[in-house]
């Protein structure tokens, strides 16, 4: 469900990268721009960026965000708020207003996974799996931009896909908490 859940994420936050497109198309460019100079277009990775972007960077964060930030958090604050605080922690890392709120959304997910399984590891394949999809194969999924009721059924669907893997790697984990 790990695998079904990024690649859900990873429609989920293309499409929100796609509706920041039509409000403001310049934030867009200038995101392309950041992107390609960062060395993550598809035409310029290197195994170090690799690493880094795919798993280096993934267990960092979890272990900042979801491991620090959201533990010492729900100790003071419900579940809720603690989630909401350590994935705009994790946005607002990000320094850029595109990836900043797919960071947010994506944030939410790993914090929930975190808190219904209580081990650090299963966010961090989720977070290497999603990049890893990002970086490998982000520029080849179809989207359906060319028609709106494709558009908006494949937005559905992402959206229906995400939950149901979520509710199903929730379910998964339920009573395998060791935290």
């Amino acid at each position: 469900s790990l695998p079904m859940l990024a690649l859900g994420m990873q429609y989920v936050s293309n499409y929100i990268v796609s509706v920041i497109a039509v409000i403001s198309p310049n934030t867009i460019e200038d995101y392309a721009d950041l992107m390609e100079r960062a060395g993550l277009s598809t035409g310029t990775l290197s195994i170090p960026l690799v690493l880094a972007v795919v798993v280096l960077g993934p267990i960092a964060e979890e272990l900042a965000l979801r491991g620090v930030s959201l533990g010492y958090a729900s100790r003071a604050l419900p579940f809720w708020a603690a989630n909401l605080l350590q994935a705009g922690l994790f946005g607002l890392m990000h320094l850029n207003l595109v990836q900043g709120l797919y960071a947010f959304a994506l944030g939410l997910v790993l914090g929930y996974v975190y808190h219904k399984c209580g081990n650090i590891i299963i966010p961090c394949i989720l977070h290497m799996l999603y990049n890893g999809i990002s970086t490998f194969v982000g520029d080849h999924l179809f989207f359906g931009e060319e028609k709106p009721i494709f558009f908006a059924f494949i937005l559905f669907l992402s959206l229906c896909v995400s939950y149901g893997a979520l509710m199903l790697t929730a379910w998964s984990l339920k009573g395998k908490k060791t935290a």
